[in-house]
C-alpha cells in the first residue's frame, strides 16, 4: 500500500484516494501518521472529513431504515458534513493547545489533519447502528487510540506524555458518554410518561417525533 505522504498532484475530491487513505488509517495507523504531511492547505483534510462523515451518515441511514421504516430526508444527510467539519475544526484547536502544552512543535494544520484522520473509522462504526451504546463506545475508543498514535508519531511528545493525554481524553469521553446515556434515559422515561413507547416513537413521522420531542423538552425544563 502506498504511503500517503506524496506530492499533492492529486485532486482533494479523488474518492478512490480518500478510500485508500481511510483504509491506510485503519490498517496501519502508525505508518499513516508517520508519513502524513505536516502542513499545507486544509482543503484536503476538510474534504476527507466531509466525505467520510457523509459516508457514515449514509451507512447509518441504510441500517436504520429496516428498523424505523423511514429514510432521513436528503437535506438532513447533506448538512452532516458541514456540522462534522465545524466540530473537527474546534476539536483540532483544543487538541493543538493540549499537544503544545505537552511539548509539540506542530501547527494547527497538523492538528486538524490528525483529527481528520479519525474520520476514517466512521463508516465502520456506523455499522453498529442497531447497538447505539456500543457504537458510541467503539467510535470513541478507536478515535482516542488514533489520537494517541498521532501524539507519538506526529507530535513526538513521548510515550509518558502521550499516555497522559490518552488518560485525559478517555476521562473526558467517558464523562461525555455517561452524560449522554443519562440524558437519553431521561428522555425515554418522559416519552413513556407521555404514553409513547420506543416502538411507537420509531414508527412516527418526522413531524410527529418533533412534537413529542418538544413536549419532552418542556417536561424536562419543568423538572426541579
Amino acid at each position: 500500500m502506498r504511503p500517503p505522504m506524496q506530492p499533492p498532484s492529486h485532486s482533494p475530491f479523488d474518492l478512490q484516494r480518500i478510500a485508500r487513505l481511510a483504509l491506510y488509517v485503519i490498517v496501519r495507523p502508525a505508518e499513516y501518521f508517520r508519513t502524513m504531511p505536516r502542513g499545507g492547505p486544509l482543503v484536503e483534510p476538510m474534504v476527507f472529513t466531509a466525505v467520510l462523515s457523509l459516508a457514515g451518515a449514509i451507512v447509518f441511514a441504510l441500517i436504520s431504515w429496516p428498523l424505523t421504516g423511514q429514510l432521513p430526508a436528503l437535506g438532513s444527510l447533506l448538512i452532516v458534513p458541514g456540522l462534522v467539519c465545524g466540530g473537527a475544526l474546534f476539536v483540532a484547536l483544543i487538541l493543538m493547545l493540549l499537544w503544545k502544552l505537552l511539548g509539540s512543535q506542530q501547527s494547527y494544520a497538523t492538528a486538524f489533519r490528525c483529527v481528520a484522520a479519525t474520520m476514517a473509522i466512521v463508516p465502520l462504526t456506523a455499522l453498529l447502528t442497531p447497538l447505539p451504546d456500543l457504537s458510541l463506545i467503539v467510535n470513541a475508543s478507536w478515535s482516542i487510540y488514533l489520537l494517541y498514535v498521532a501524539s507519538l508519531e506526529v507530535h513526538g511528545i513521548g510515550r509518558p506524555k502521550a499516555l497522559l493525554l490518552l488518560a485525559l481524553l478517555t476521562g473526558v469521553m467517558g464523562a461525555s458518554l455517561w452524560s449522554n446515556h443519562t440524558f437519553q434515559t431521561l428522555v425515554r422515561e418522559q416519552r413513556q410518561q407521555l404514553g409513547v413507547s420506543e416502538q411507537a416513537y420509531e414508527q412516527m413521522s418526522e413531524q410527529e417525533r418533533l412534537e413529542v420531542d418538544r413536549r419532552v423538552l418542556e417536561r424536562l425544563r419543568q423538572r426541579p
